[in-house]
């Protein structure tokens, strides 16, 4: 459950990133991912833990796909629209 909840967490992440390619991203999420990681671990404040950047990368793609096909579907629909 704690990994459906990381993924989900990150999904807004990787909609809303400055950022116009996957892989720039997937670096953005990632480290961020990793800056939480390690306060978590110096503050002792929940666990360290490889799984959670995994699945806070992976969220933050599924973001990053969501923006794009959402995007592709409003650019058609508006080119559409003034043929």
């Amino acid at each position: 459950m704690q990994n459906i909840e990381n993924i989900l967490f990150f999904i807004p992440f990787g909609f809303f990133a400055p950022v116009k390619m996957l892989k720039k991203c997937l670096v953005f999420g990632v480290a961020f991912s990793v800056i939480i990681e390690i306060t978590q671990y110096f503050a002792y404040l929940g666990l360290c833990e490889l799984d959670d950047i995994i699945c806070n990368g992976l969220g933050t793609m599924i973001g990053f796909i969501l923006y794009k096909k959402i995007e592709s579907i409003v650019k058609r629909k508006m080119g559409s629209k003034t043929k």
